[in-house]
């Protein structure tokens, strides 16, 4: 869609092929995390990363044409290697810690607790149309309830990311559709930073229990907001998703969950093996 927030659609929403962009990419890192306490709430360290990426310029679509803004190498193969630093703290506990999957919660609903994420990552370019960068993240979500054995939890999160340097396109903060803003398409905002907030309320409707089958059963209703920003470009505008869905725990054991999300600039069904965060 091209670089910036306030970035349109040129074609009719039928015709979304026109955006679809092709991209060989491959990614590999070496993790020297530790946990910092006991009871393993705390955790930091560095790693090392290689990253290679090489997006094609086809022919009929955005990415090919002059007015799509990018730079006369940001279509070229560009391999990084890198280090980084992250941290995390994780509160939800009573939570069934199953190696680093990202749904946390006893039975699959989480209802009280946080967990923040925070990495910055110093990227070196290994060939010609590379050039170095860094990159710094973070992740804080937020579960509440009001009750003992509660049937509705409230959800948020906010996040956001920042470039420094010159980078290629595809290393963009970004934002859009099950990521960080439901009712856009995949990766709809490129920009040199970005921050969103989402917002959910998660209703635990039913337990059952057959002879084929038990979980639980709910719904969910959420508003997201975000924006990018990009050098050069004045903007005040933040984009917004509003929608609703129903999510499903077979057996507490994984969460299947089913949305619709609508926004000024599309309307989406999101299909996940996951709650959005």
């Amino acid at each position: 869609f091209g670089m910036g927030n306030e970035t349109e659609w040129e074609v009719p929403h039928s015709e979304k092929e026109f955006y679809r962009l092709r991209m060989s990419r491959f990614y590999t890192e070496l993790d020297f995390v530790k946990w910092l306490d006991a009871d393993r709430i705390h955790k930091a360290g560095p790693g090392l990363f290689y990253s290679y990426s090489d997006a094609e310029e086809t022919a009929g679509r955005f990415i090919s044409r002059p007015e799509n803004g990018l730079g006369e190498n940001d279509l070229a193969a560009h391999a990084y290697a890198g280090v980084y630093f992250k941290y995390e703290w994780n509160t939800l506990r009573g939570m069934e810690r199953k190696t680093e999957e990202e749904f946390a919660g006893s039975n699959t609903f989480p209802t009280r607790g946080m967990h923040l994420k925070i990495r910055a990552g110093y990227f070196a370019g290994l060939n010609q149309q590379t050039d170095d960068f860094l990159k710094v993240s973070g992740d804080w979500v937020n579960y509440f309830s009001f009750s003992q054995r509660p049937r509705v939890v409230y959800a948020l999160r906010v996040g956001g990311e920042k470039l420094f340097g010159n980078y290629a396109f595809h290393e963009a903060a970004t934002l859009g559709r099950t990521e960080n803003l439901r009712g856009y398409r995949e990766t709809r905002f490129y920009g040199d930073a970005s921050l969103y907030l989402n917002a959910e309320v998660r209703i635990r409707m039913k337990q059952f229990q057959t002879y084929l089958l038990n979980g639980t059963a709910g719904v969910l209703l959420f508003n997201d907001i975000g924006r990018v920003w990009l050098e050069g470009e004045e903007s005040e505008k933040w984009h917004n998703g509003t929608g609703l869905g129903l999510w499903f725990s077979p057996f507490d054991m994984a969460v299947v969950s089913v949305s619709y999300a609508a926004s000024t600039d599309d309307q989406l069904f999101n299909f996940t093996l996951n709650y959005q965060f």
